[in-house]
C-alpha cells in the first residue's frame, strides 16, 4: 500500500471543518491529486466502470456512489456471498 505525502496551509474559515472543506475543494478544482482511474486504459473497462476525475466535492460524492457497488463486489460482499454467509 502506498501513500502520498501532503501538506497545505489555508486561511482559517471559521472552523476546522470549514477550513478542511475549503482545502478539499481547492485540491479537487486544481486536479493535483492521484486518481486511480487515470492509470486504467478505458478500453479495458465497461462504460459503467469508468469513473471520471472529480473537480468538486459534489463530483467526489458522485464518484463514491459509483464506486461503492464495485468495492462491495471486490471485497466479497456480493449478493451471492451474503446469501451463503449471514
Amino acid at each position: 500500500m502506498g501513500a502520498s505525502g501532503w501538506d497545505y496551509r489555508a486561511p482559517y474559515a471559521g472552523s476546522v471543518e470549514a477550513t478542511l472543506i475549503a482545502v478539499q475543494e481547492q485540491v479537487l478544482v486544481s486536479g493535483d491529486y492521484i486518481w486511480p482511474w487515470d492509470d486504467i486504459d478505458p478500453e479495458y473497462l465497461d462504460e459503467d466502470e469508468v469513473v471520471p476525475r472529480p473537480s468538486s466535492l459534489a463530483g467526489l460524492a458522485a464518484a463514491k456512489e459509483k464506486i461503492a457497488p464495485q468495492r462491495k463486489f471486490i471485497s466479497g460482499d456480493s449478493p451471492e456471498t451474503k446469501a451463503t454467509h449471514p
